[in-house]
């Protein structure tokens, strides 16, 4: 009889309402930590139909586990189920974000509203408003219990998060600074200014290469001495002539 109460739908729902949901119940501030076996099967069951969704039910093999488990269950020695737990919810956020925002539109105080950054500002402000009071505490997690200083440092992570998803909603073009970061080498800035003319500065260059101070260059690659010829030369006073005696 005990099995059929292992059901897809029990374990899952439970699951999803811890992992895929803001917390957002206010509880009296606690001072212990405090384990269900509840927290371990919903953790193992729920994370393995997230898995295999076409399951309906736990297999006999995952029920006989969960039973055996609840013999020997100690909470004092399941510490680690908090951190799988806190791991598991921070991967789902990161993840999966779109389903903690739907999840969030049925709460009593976000009824009717589908504007995500409304939503997150007043998410944002009922945590800050539990962190400044020292009688009260954000219940993190079903079947697992924080005291408020561990409780206040995760609802702190949690801020962080939905503040810089704010942000991201805010961006503008004008927030972003696009710097250039390609720096150009000295001496290709002091250029050397040029006193003669267009002729003349091809006849520099028959120079040179008349006198194999150059090497000789393929046709593809004349055009491309020439040009960087040129740009060691500052040529305006020799526009300025041309421009005169026109």
């Amino acid at each position: 009889m005990l099995k059929n109460f292992f059901t897809r739908e029990e374990i899952y729902d439970v699951y999803c309402s811890i992992f895929y949901e803001f917390p957002y119940r206010i509880i009296p501030k606690n001072d212990f930590i405090g384990i269900s076996i509840n927290a371990l099967e919903t953790l193992d069951g729920g994370a393995s139909f997230d898995e295999h969704e076409e399951k309906n039910k736990l297999s006999d093999f995952q029920i006989d586990g969960f039973l055996e488990r609840r013999k020997s269950f100690n909470p004092k020695n399941c510490l680690e189920t908090v951190e799988c737990f806190i791991d598991e919810f921070f991967n789902k956020l990161v993840f999966h974000f779109d389903k903690f925002i739907e999840s969030s539109k049925k709460f009593p105080f976000l009824l009717g509203i589908d504007d995500e950054q409304i939503i997150l500002l007043n998410l944002i402000k009922h945590y800050k408003s539990t962190l400044s009071n020292e009688s009260i505490q954000i219940d993190f997690f079903w079947a697992i219990q924080l005291p408020k200083k561990i409780n206040d440092q995760l609802i702190l992570l949690l801020i962080e998060y939905l503040e810089q998803r704010v942000a991201i909603l805010n961006v503008k073009v004008t927030d972003i600074i696009f710097e250039n970061k390609i720096s150009i080498s000295q001496e290709f800035q002091n250029k050397i200014i040029w006193n003669g003319n267009q002729q003349q500065l091809c006849e520099l260059f028959l120079k040179l290469k008349e006198n194999n101070w150059i090497e000789n260059f393929e046709e593809g690659n004349l055009k491309l001495f020439v040009s960087s010829l040129c740009n060691l030369f500052d040529k305006k006073k020799q526009r300025k002539r041309i421009h005169r005696t026109k």
